[in-house]
């Protein structure tokens, strides 16, 4: 072992990019920081991506509260922290190699961090599978859904050489785990979704408190442009499922299935990577919220679930050239009265970052564009989605949106907060108090050794947030959990940790 001073540099003037021996050292306070000013000096474009990481490395207005380093001893080659759920007072955090699938020697599933002291998450339980495409944890933390998916070149149905034995061509698909003991979570129940499995899940009670789960679904295959990825549309879709209870264990239940049959054009594609949903506060419908890439958000009513009906289309994300829908969530509260959704896209190579763009969907038949919010500075996306965003999370109060029977949807949101992971451009808060103007209000990016890396994807950093209790947490990609305070007055601090 050896011990690894994290010291998170903060800049008060422009710098050019590197950590400064001057830089301060102790906490000073700070009124009416400009963060997005002194971060444009830390995210520089023209340095090398693939070894070094201390450019970007600074905090303003989060306040580290502990870092969980990503594993107890010896690191195993290709294996990262990614997506992640809070719940009930625990992390579920998912692990596993990028790929997608298993070489001997290695793990993958998700880790249960009990987070009741979030200066000193404790690790409490494990669960070993195949890698895990995504993971959603029900609000009372006993139920945790996981994915799998066949997510990997070459595609589309081909099985990787050195995956281990047939586990290659096992069926994927979602796990359903009992988790009311945190020490030893179980697997109960699986339902396999082919071809190659769903990519992203989304848990979600509604009003009259039937659980449903939206699967996004789809399978890569080239189509006729030789530069262009595109899918087979038959494989685009959303398929909504219920937990069914009435049988020994819990199973998830097929109810029915949402997707567009466009074709793709060249330099397009139109598939759904996410689905969330609302309840909207003046009809009481319940409203699903659909990422479908070039296609923009997507709003279908679910009220009844086994009868989806699209409302409305809306793709205007300009400034920036791209669109590429990759997460919409809705606030858990209104903003002056609106219901205010976000939606990011995930853009892998481009000559712009993209932005989070604020829409007003108080008559989801009707979306109407309110703001916009994108990286300081101006960078191209050279490297695989080197600056682009990927995921986020709306708070009301300091708590992040959980369950349609959890939110009261039509109350005032206080606060209101995006928290999010821009893979290499760090991690966020904004201020969405005016959607039209979202400010940030918070920036973080550690000082770690980032160990055994992807080829090719050596610079991903914190792939998702979420916000809880008015605290952070975040996993980055290649070094371990962080929780944070969002609130802090500080504009400098040091973090000292234990690294494999």
């Amino acid at each position: 072992m050896r011990v690894a001073s994290v010291v998170l540099f903060l800049f008060a003037m422009a710098l050019s990019g590197c950590v400064s021996e001057d830089a301060p050292t102790g906490p000073r306070v700070v009124d009416d920081l400009d963060i997005e000013a002194l971060v444009a000096s830390l995210l520089v474009q023209d340095h090398d991506h693939d070894t070094a990481h201390d450019d970007h490395v600074g905090t303003y207005g989060m306040q580290p509260l502990s870092f969980t380093p990503a594993r107890a001893g010896a690191y195993p080659d290709e294996e990262v922290y990614f997506e992640m759920a809070v719940k009930a007072g625990h992390a579920f955090v998912a692990y596993g190699p990028h790929a997608g699938y298993l070489k001997p020697g290695q793990d993958a599933g998700f880790i249960v961090y009990d987070v009741a002291v979030p200066e000193a998450p404790k690790e409490v339980g494990r669960w070993h599978g195949q890698p895990p495409s995504d993971i959603e944890v029900s609000d009372d933390g006993d139920w945790v859904f996981v994915t799998t998916q066949r997510n990997g070149y070459p595609y589309p149905y081909t099985v990787h050489a050195d995956a281990i034995g047939d586990l290659g061509v096992l069926p994927r698909g979602t796990y359903v785990v009992d988790a009311r003991d945190k020490s030893d979570p179980k697997t109960v129940s699986f339902t396999p979704l082919p071809t190659n499995g769903p990519h992203t899940i989304t848990w979600f009670e509604t009003p009259d408190g039937r659980e449903l789960v939206f699967h996004s679904t789809y399978d890569f295959v080239f189509t006729t442009y030789p530069d262009n990825l595109g899918q087979n549309s038959a494989s685009q879709k959303v398929v909504i499922m219920e937990v069914e209870r009435s049988g020994p264990v819990p199973i998830l239940k097929p109810l029915s299935t949402f997707q567009i049959l466009k074709p793709d054009e060249e330099g397009l594609n139109f598939f759904p990577h996410d689905a969330t949903a609302y309840v909207d506060p003046t009809t009481e419908r319940v409203i699903m919220t659909v990422a479908y890439w070039d296609l923009g958000m997507v709003l279908v009513d679910i009220t009844d679930p086994t009868m989806p009906k699209e409302l409305s289309r809306f793709a205007d994300t300009g400034p920036s050239d791209y669109t590429k829908t990759h997460l919409v969530r809705v606030f858990p509260g209104t903003l002056d009265g609106r219901m205010v959704a976000v939606m990011e896209p995930e853009i892998p190579g481009g000559s712009d970052d993209g932005q989070y763009t604020f829409v007003d969907v108080t008559d989801p038949a009707k979306p109407a564009k309110l703001g916009h919010w994108s990286l300081p500075g101006e960078h191209v996306i050279d490297k695989p989605f080197v600056f682009s965003p990927h995921n986020f999370d709306l708070a009301c109060g300091g708590d992040g949106v959980v369950s349609g029977v959890a939110v009261d949807w039509g109350a005032p949101c206080q606060d209101p907060t995006v928290v999010l992971g821009h893979f290499h451009g760090g991690l966020w808060t904004l201020d969405a108090s005016d959607p039209t103007a979202p400010r940030a209000s918070g920036y973080f990016f550690p000082l770690v050794e980032r160990q055994n890396i992807v080829q090719g994807f050596p610079w991903t950093g914190f792939v998702t947030a979420y916000m809880a209790d008015g605290r952070v947490y975040a996993p980055e990609a290649w070094t371990g959990l962080y929780v944070l305070s969002a609130d802090a007055p500080v504009e400098t601090a040091t973090l000292s940790v234990d690294l494999p």
